[in-house]
């Protein structure tokens, strides 16, 4: 499912997914909005409790299939930048969301599938690059935090 801003010819798609550095992932389907990007994220956060981090929606614009990407802050209910971004990384991203709202693929695979390691090595965004862990991972703390030593 979808809905179109025909003045723009942008496809939103209606799954988002909230990534936020203190509460983790959050996946809402079936998201029927107000057509705009924005007024949805910000609708969303107003109605989340969040701290910050960024929130992804697949979006097909002149039959590209992509992402738009929007950043948030605990300051603010609102998003204080966002990109949209049609490169290869994006579509594949993208492609994936898809198949979990057409239920092709489970939940539990899609957060499996969308780390924040993943995201930073298949899509170039800023946003994305930008955003610090919500938890560290064990194996990242373990094995290649260079602080542990130094700390312990």
């Amino acid at each position: 499912m979808s809905s179109v801003d025909d003045k723009n010819n942008l496809e939103l798609k209606d799954v988002m997914i909230l990534f936020d550095r203190d509460q983790g992932v959050s996946i809402f389907p079936n998201f029927r909005g107000y057509d705009d990007p924005i007024d949805d994220a910000e609708w969303l956060l107003e109605r989340n409790p969040s701290s910050k981090g960024f929130i992804l929606r697949p979006i097909v614009r002149d039959d590209k299939c992509g992402l738009w990407i929007g950043e948030f802050t605990h300051s603010t209910s609102g998003i204080t930048r966002y990109e949209e971004i049609y490169d290869e990384g994006a579509s594949k991203i993208c492609n994936l969301i898809l198949k979990y709202a057409s239920e092709e693929i489970s939940e539990r695979s899609l957060i499996e599938r969308l780390t924040i390691n993943s995201l930073k090595k298949t899509v170039k965004s800023n946003i994305i690059q930008d955003f610090k862990y919500y938890v560290c991972p064990i194996n990242l703390f373990y094995s290649e935090c260079k602080e542990v030593n130094r700390i312990y």
